[in-house]
């Protein structure tokens, strides 16, 4: 959790010192940032009880993620590229975190309340989740 502050954090201060990120950019640090949440949140599934607490705030962070995904999908091709070169690693670095605590997820009983999350989820594609 402590990493995914540090990061909005830091994607925030870059964001002033640099400039202010057009929407496009924005979209991207949001998609980065709802991806760690995510995984902070499958991180504390552990039983059907905590899955069953987690399921709400997965349903709205895979909104938000999406929300983000819909409003890059809007962006120029030439700007796509341009994010996906300074985004790429840290996209599918916290994609790949979150894919590991679904797996994890997956083997515990009893947490069938995260079928409908994890269907959301996995909607949005790595490829749908970066610059394209």
């Amino acid at each position: 959790m402590r990493r995914g502050v540090e990061l909005v954090a830091l994607l925030a201060l870059v964001g002033l010192v640099g400039g202010c990120a057009d929407k496009y950019e924005s979209a991207v640090q949001e998609q980065i940032a709802q991806l760690e949440r995510l995984t902070d949140v499958l991180g504390d599934v552990r039983d059907a009880a905590s899955a069953k607490a987690a399921a709400p705030k997965l349903e709205a962070l895979s909104g938000k993620l999406k929300g983000a995904a819909d409003l890059l999908s809007e962006a120029p091709a030439e700007r796509k590229a341009e994010l996906k070169k300074k985004y790429e690693k840290d996209i599918m670095q916290a994609f790949s975190d979150m894919v590991q605590q679904m797996k994890r997820i997956q083997t515990l009983k009893g947490v069938g309340e995260l079928d409908n999350v994890f269907k959301a989820v996995k909607q949005v594609k790595p490829d749908q989740a970066k610059p394209e």
